[in-house]
């Protein structure tokens, strides 16, 4: 199992969002259309996001690409 303190910016900032906007990872996933199963990879490991996935995930959470990449606050 993978340390919390050890995930990439994106897994951190993607989980921060969701739970702020206190969304589960299946309510996340239907909304953008992926699996549950995708969005806790994400969430784990920062994998790579297709930008379209990306965009879809920011605007679903209500942030900037920018913040879920650790590139502003």
């Amino acid at each position: 199992m993978t340390d919390q303190s050890d995930r990439p910016i994106l897994g951190e900032r993607l989980t921060a969002a969701r739970e702020e906007k206190e969304l589960t990872q299946a309510q996340l996933a239907e909304m953008i259309g992926v699996t549950q199963r995708v969005i806790s990879h994400w969430e784990r490991y920062g994998v790579a996001i297709k930008s379209d996935k990306l965009v879809s995930l920011a605007d679903a959470l209500d942030v900037t690409t920018d913040y879920l990449l650790g590139r502003a606050d």
